[in-house]
């Protein structure tokens, strides 16, 4: 290669070189003014108040407009060139705190069997609207749950009394999000079946469901998509809560009652959920939802529960040998104090929910482009 030509090539790759940096430095200003806005614009909110036409501030060098009406606010930030805006819904109250946790149990030998966590007072468990209940999307007229009259009596001697729903999974072809404004209820017990691969659940967005009985979970689930997963086990009208001691999915003589002074209703009771099915001995379950467990957490395997754990009272070891299940950190929980969760009693004051990202317009260039 001839001395030009090698400087030539020397030339190119510091040009490219040097194209990589200032895009770099660009997209680094960018995500800096991004954080600035977003910042100036909760500290706009986090003042309070009702704006009903465009009320101007200035937070650290950054313009911002906020109005609000009936649904919620909109914010406009301009700084270094660039206009950005968001909307933040409207929130009645904050939602339970102790979703906003990883684990949590009244009892502290319950949250020592699940790894820690730090004990609260049994009047802080989530607390649902039966108002927005009444009104909710219900399992039937969802395409991923069918009535099955025969699937508790392939698992339990003596089947359920109560009606029964398989989760058969939703897939590409089925609805995106099967509930009504991100809440749906199982009027009845909800089971997913074994089987070698997930129960594949994709949401666009939070759903919330409600189970008026039991849940059996035979297998992992898996969630595709920004939507998260919450599964709650709810007391049902007349069944009583139990420890289901001995694993056979009934109430016997001399197990602990979690509600009311003697066992009467339905034979399986309500509130609990089940990770492991009986007579199976399953591969480890992957639980990418959350679970808010109004009776018992019973656990015949392996699991990790990914989203926030909400036990209302303790957990039963089902496997057999003492040391045959663990459940891992999980890896989300929601904000309670700034997002809806859908289903719930909220307290406090009325509030804007989280800033959503709405638009990012370029007025004119910023200092980084020019």
């Amino acid at each position: 290669m001839s001395v030009a030509a090698a400087g030539a090539a020397l030339l190119t790759g510091t040009l490219w070189d040097t194209m990589r940096v200032l895009q770099k430095a660009h997209q680094v200003h960018l995500a800096a003014g991004e954080a600035r806005a977003a910042i100036a614009a909760e500290t706009v909110l986090a003042g309070g108040g009702e704006f009903a036409s465009w009320s101007e501030h200035e937070v650290a060098g950054v313009r911002v407009a906020v109005r609000s009406d009936a649904t919620g606010y909109r914010v406009r930030c301009e700084s270094d060139g660039v206009r950005r805006e968001y909307a933040a819904q409207w929130l009645a109250g904050g939602g339970p705190s102790v979703l906003g946790r990883r684990r949590w149990s009244p009892d502290p030998v319950a949250l020592a069997r699940l790894g820690g966590g730090e004990p609260v007072e049994a009047s802080q468990f989530p607390q649902l609207d039966a108002k927005v209940l009444v009104g909710a999307a219900v399992a039937s007229q969802s395409g991923g749950f069918v009535r099955d009259a025969g699937i508790a009596l392939q698992w339990l001697d003596r089947g359920t009394d109560r009606d029964d729903f398989v989760w058969r999974g939703l897939g590409d072809g089925g609805a995106r999000q099967p509930g009504r404004d991100g809440l749906l209820v199982v009027p009845g017990h909800l089971w997913v079946e074994p089987g070698e691969e997930p129960l594949l659940v994709p949401l666009d967005e939070d759903l919330v469901v409600v189970v008026q009985g039991n849940i059996y979970l035979g297998r992992s689930l898996a969630v595709r998509g920004n939507g998260r997963l919450l599964l709650v086990a709810a007391e049902a009208r007349d069944a009583t809560l139990f420890v289901d001691a001995d694993g056979d999915g009934h109430w016997s003589a001399g197990e602990r009652l979690l509600s009311g002074a003697r066992f009467a209703g339905p034979v399986e009771g309500a509130g609990s959920v089940y990770l492991g099915l009986p007579g199976r001995r399953s591969a480890p379950i992957q639980c990418a939802a959350g679970l808010v467990v109004a009776g018992q957490l019973h656990v015949r395997v392996d699991a990790e529960v990914r989203g926030p754990l909400c036990l209302a009272n303790g957990v039963t070891d089902l496997g057999g040998d003492g040391r045959s299940w663990r459940l891992g950190d999980g890896e989300w929980t929601y904000r309670p104090g700034r997002e809806r969760i859908p289903g719930f009693a909220t307290s406090g004051e009325p509030r804007p929910g989280l800033l959503r990202s709405i638009l990012q317009q370029t007025l004119y260039p910023g200092p980084a482009a020019r």
